[in-house]
């Protein structure tokens, strides 16, 4: 199987694996907290992530992923940019942030 047999959702469900993974090894709370949020869950009339904002903030995440060469490689939490301005607002400096600490193990 290449990348792009993956749908949206499997790309999904591959990154919470993989940091289901990261917590099993690591038990941070800020992880373990993150994966509650972002697991998946089946209701009548729909599915998808705990926090409905999760699904909209992966699926800006992927049109980004997109977007970038492949040949590229940035850092997430160092390079986001979120609006046309370039600017992050707030919630979305403190979510780069505390993702950067989360994957340097801080």
């Amino acid at each position: 199987m290449n990348e792009s047999d993956l749908t949206i959702e499997q790309a999904y469900r591959a990154m919470f694996y993989f940091l289901e993974h990261e917590y099993e090894l690591t038990k941070s709370d800020e992880l373990g907290g993150m994966l509650g949020s972002l697991s998946w869950q089946v209701w009548e009339g729909g599915h998808g992530p705990a926090d409905p904002a999760a699904w909209k903030d992966w699926l800006e995440a992927a049109r980004k992923a997109k977007a970038i060469g492949e040949d590229a490689s940035p850092s997430y939490a160092d390079s986001i940019v979120c609006n046309d301005s370039g600017a992050l607002t707030g919630q979305e400096e403190y979510s780069a942030k505390e993702l950067k600490n989360i994957l340097s193990g801080d």
